[in-house]
């Protein structure tokens, strides 16, 4: 069966489904008040850690989230990180690291762009993290880097 839609009504329908501008820099304003408790980028796309403690598999999602949203905002800022970077940024061995980006890959939050590079799956998967993230921890109960 076929449906038949008016054209206002396709309108209306497209207006609720695409993403504006001015909504996506909403949604990225509420993602960079969460994520800066964990993490931030310098202006060469370094990944500082806010809270040691975190997992493995945290440090590696947030460094990728925070790799993405900072490639957002800044050009020069490459959004994929290989795996040498995120066993450097993260203090893993580089088995371990492949490992838990394989655990993210496999949930749907990160995606492999190339041998050895990922990047996070857009920022639907940036939030993602940062929620399992936040409900892992309590921030008072994590030491800072400080």
């Amino acid at each position: 069966m076929r449906y038949m839609l008016k054209s206002d009504d396709v309108e209306a329908l497209k207006r609720e489904f695409i993403i504006t501008k001015e909504e996506e820099e909403e949604r990225l304003k509420e993602i960079l008040k969460k994520i800066v408790k964990f993490v931030k980028v310098t202006e060469e796309g370094a990944i500082v850690f806010e809270i040691k403690n975190l997992a493995g598999i945290d440090r590696i999602g947030l460094a990728l989230a925070a790799r993405y949203v900072a490639g957002k905002l800044v050009e020069n800022i490459r959004q994929e990180v290989s795996l040498d970077e995120l066993s450097q940024i993260t203090g893993l061995q580089e088995k371990v690291a492949s490992a838990r980006v394989k655990d993210l890959v496999n949930e749907g939050l990160v995606e492999r762009l190339g041998r050895g590079l990922y990047r996070a799956r857009g920022l639907f998967a940036v939030e993602k993290i940062i929620e399992k993230v936040t409900e892992k921890y309590t921030l008072g109960d994590l030491e800072s880097e400080e």
